[in-house]
């Protein structure tokens, strides 16, 4: 009889991923039966990943590498189905994804903006338990919405930026 995986709190998961040099910033319930749970570096990534053999090895696409190889060994951990927003196909939604984590929207400028880490967002991988966790609710506003000094419009520039309309010509001319 095969033993059932213990279900974990997402705080549990969000430890183990500190400890490996990413963070939990975003979470959902896929489906009637699955919790998918979004991967981002965390701040104490730069000094994990520069001690990695992928680093040190002058591996090609490094830090795809590092993330496949943490992110499959986390998912083995937790009994979880790894995914990346590289290597494909196939090719998962993580745009979608983000978005329906209620922590990530389009932004003015047409890239995705995050509640904490605004336009920096990085997702490295996903993981996918098979099961529903209690997820925090979550009360985020698009921090676009209260934004008043648009930098990521206004820093160009060239000002080719209007909108979510970028003029290409004026870039290039400038």
């Amino acid at each position: 009889m095969a033993s059932i995986p213990k279900t974990l709190t997402l705080g549990e998961i969000a430890t183990n991923c500190i400890s490996s040099g990413l963070d939990v910033l975003g979470a959902f319930h896929h489906n009637n039966n699955q919790t998918l749970i979004l991967l981002s570096p965390a701040k104490s990534f730069w000094g994990t990943f520069k001690v990695s053999h992928e680093y040190q090895d002058n591996l090609l696409n490094p830090i795809d590498g590092w993330s496949t190889r943490v992110i499959s060994e986390l998912a083995i951990q937790i009994s979880a189905s790894p995914k990346f927003p590289f290597g494909g196909p196939p090719y998962y939604p993580f745009l979608e994804w983000a978005k329906r984590s209620n922590r990530a929207w389009i932004s003015p400028l047409g890239m995705l903006v995050h509640d904490t880490m605004g336009m920096m967002i990085s997702y490295r991988g996903a993981l996918i338990l098979d099961y529903l966790i209690t997820l925090p609710h979550t009360k985020s506003l698009n921090p676009c919405n209260t934004c008043t000094n648009k930098p990521c419009i206004n820093a160009c520039p060239a000002h080719a930026i209007s909108g979510i309309e970028y003029n290409t010509i004026k870039c290039h001319n400038f």
